[in-house]
C-alpha cells in the first residue's frame, strides 16, 4: 500500500513539475500574454453589467447574452483566450453581421483568424482601442436589434 502512495505521489510532482515548465515555455517568448489578458479582461468587462460572464480566470473572459439563439442556447458576445502562442480575442456580432467590419485598419483586418477571432501576440495599444471601439459599436448594434 505505501508503493502505491509513493508512486501516486511521484506521478503528481511530476504532472505539476510539467505544468509549471508548459508555463514557463508559454511566458517565455510570450512577454506580453499577462498584459494583454489583463487589457482585453478590461475590455469585455465595461459591458458585464448588461450580459453574463461564463468564464473569468487566468485563462480568459467570457461573455453571453441573456437572450438565447436559434438553438436555444445564449448568444456569446465576445471573450478572450489564452492560447500557446497568442491570445485570442472573440466577437460574435461581426461574425453575424459582418458589415459591423467596415472601416476597420488594415492592420486590425490582418489579425484577424476567421470571422470574428482576432489573434495578438504583443501589446498594441493603438489596435487595442480600436478593438475596443468595435466592440463598443457591436454591443450598441445588439443592444439595439434585441439581443441584449
Amino acid at each position: 500500500m505505501a508503493k502505491k502512495k509513493t508512486a501516486t505521489k511521484k506521478k503528481v510532482a511530476k504532472k505539476t513539475a510539467t505544468k509549471k515548465k508548459t508555463a514557463k515555455k508559454q511566458t517565455a517568448g510570450f512577454p506580453d500574454r499577462d498584459a494583454l489578458l489583463a487589457r482585453l479582461r478590461t475590455m469585455l468587462a465595461r459591458h458585464a453589467k448588461k450580459l453574463v460572464v461564463t468564464q473569468d480566470d487566468a485563462e480568459g473572459y467570457l461573455l453571453y447574452s441573456k437572450v438565447n439563439g436559434p438553438n436555444g442556447k445564449p448568444l456569446m458576445f465576445a471573450g478572450s483566450a489564452a492560447r500557446k502562442n497568442t491570445i485570442n480575442y472573440y466577437l460574435f456580432p461581426v461574425y453575424m453581421d459582418p458589415s459591423l467590419l467596415k472601416g476597420i485598419s488594415p492592420a486590425l483586418k490582418k489579425r484577424m483568424q476567421g470571422k470574428s477571432c482576432f489573434n495578438f501576440k504583443t501589446l498594441d495599444a493603438s489596435l487595442l482601442n480600436e478593438l475596443e471601439a468595435l466592440t463598443k459599436r457591436c454591443f450598441v448594434q445588439w443592444k439595439a436589434a434585441g439581443n441584449i
